[in-house]
């Protein structure tokens, strides 16, 4: 692939490509074969719809909307931290309201947490969204993924369902001497991903 249909490529599927390093596209393009063999599994099995409601239709892309601010608003605590004044004019503007240095370190990698949770969350809402005959229920989406496409799904579980996600999403994280901590469980033990 020349460098120019490289860059179209990317263009067409990612809002920002100049953000993905080699390792990201080397993790798209494995998910998106992956993809690719989990609707071709669920075609087959008759599971894919292709009726839907408008007020079905609105209910996605309002969910898609708010997917989407929440990046915008990731992105936006990203960028103050490229640049030392434009950090320090942020923490200026808003230590009257209680912001410090902390607070806010904090809010970025809380709003970090809240887009990485929404993207999954919304991934497997949205697949079930798009299917019928299925359990619907987000809380059995491993289960309603293994009935219905397993060869695709045991591909695909190791990027939805796995320990770094699973610390996240049940709060099972904390910041550590300015370092994020990840447990696995219950017992606290901090685990390395």
């Amino acid at each position: 692939m020349s460098v120019r249909d490289e860059l179209k490529y990317w263009k067409e599927r990612v809002v920002n490509p100049d953000a993905f390093g080699g390792a990201e596209k080397e993790i798209w393009l494995k998910l998106e074969l992956i993809l690719n063999e989990l609707f071709d599994e669920l075609k087959a099995k008759g599971k894919i719809e292709i009726v839907y409601p408008k007020a079905k239709i609105d209910h996605i892309q309002s969910i898609m909307d708010n997917l989407n601010m929440i990046s915008a608003n990731h992105n936006l605590l990203m960028d103050l931290g490229k640049d030392l004044k434009k950090a320090k004019a942020f923490l200026d503007a808003t230590s009257p309201f209680g912001f410090t240095e902390e607070s806010s370190t904090h809010l970025w990698v809380e709003v970090t947490v809240l887009q990485t949770i929404s993207n999954i969350e919304v991934f497997k809402a949205l697949l079930l969204a798009h299917s019928k005959d299925v359990d619907i229920l987000p809380s059995h989406f491993p289960s309603t993924m293994r009935k219905n496409a397993p060869i695709a799904w045991v591909k695909l579980e190791p990027y939805v369902e796995n320990r770094f996600r699973n610390s996240l999403a049940h709060g099972t994280w904390t910041i550590e001497n300015k370092q994020v901590v990840l447990f696995n469980d219950a017992d606290l033990i901090p685990f390395v991903n």
